[in-house]
């Protein structure tokens, strides 16, 4: 079950010593923490943050709005409508994609390649006809709140603990020696933690997953 957000925020209180509202409120507590879950979800990978979803094309549009929330894209795909098979689209520069557009409706085909434009992806070429595409990407995950838990890992609760802890020795006590002291401490729990994601990737391709094939005399 990991640290519920409530128990985050009475820990935090009795560390550092704020445990009356009119030294830390619930609200200022809550956004302490939600800085360190923000700098966390930022820097590491998280499996708790990759989506897929799928969505078609249709004929004669190139531009297409990111999901919401949105962090990254990591993969686009096309399904090959006479076989099912998904390909790959390439991610290409702006002026690759300048150089090679072509407004003209007859240059309409199966798009092979995409360029990302703030939150939106350009196809190319621009689809002819309707096409299923396949995405995934790193969302955001939802804020802490009273009602909202952190959604990762349980080892990493205690490190969205003690960045809040040095966060609030910094900016309400104005006491940097134990803040960076707290800060220090959270280090060294991070240096000693691994996201999932890197857990299965590390020098492993198959995420321990073995097909055991029979053998006969």
């Amino acid at each position: 079950m990991g640290i519920l957000t409530t128990q985050l925020l009475s820990k935090l209180r009795k560390a550092t010593g704020l445990q009356d509202a009119d030294d830390m409120t619930d609200a200022e507590g809550i956004l302490l923490l939600n800085q360190s879950y923000w700098e966390i979800m930022d820097k590491y990978p998280f499996k708790e943050k990759e989506v897929r979803v799928t969505f078609p094309t249709v004929a004669g549009v190139r531009n297409y709005n990111a999901p919401t929330p949105f962090e990254a894209l990591r993969h686009l795909a096309i399904v090959n409508p006479d076989g099912n098979a998904h390909t790959p689209l390439d991610q290409i520069s702006e002026d690759v994609y300048e150089q090679e557009y072509d407004e003209d409706s007859d240059m309409r085909a199966i798009p092979t390649k995409y360029i990302r434009e703030g939150c939106q992806i350009l196809l190319f070429p621009t689809p002819d006809a309707a096409y299923t595409l396949t995405m995934r990407y790193w969302t955001t995950l939802d804020d802490l709140t009273t009602a909202m838990n952190p959604n990762m890992p349980q080892s990493w609760h205690e490190i969205i603990l003690f960045g809040g802890i040095w966060r609030a020795f910094i900016e309400i006590c104005g006491d940097y020696v134990r803040g960076m002291g707290a800060k220090n401490f959270q280090q060294s729990l991070i240096n000693n933690a691994v996201p999932v994601q890197a857990k299965e990737e590390e020098n492993n391709p198959r995420a321990g997953l073995e097909v055991i094939v029979p053998s006969y005399p």
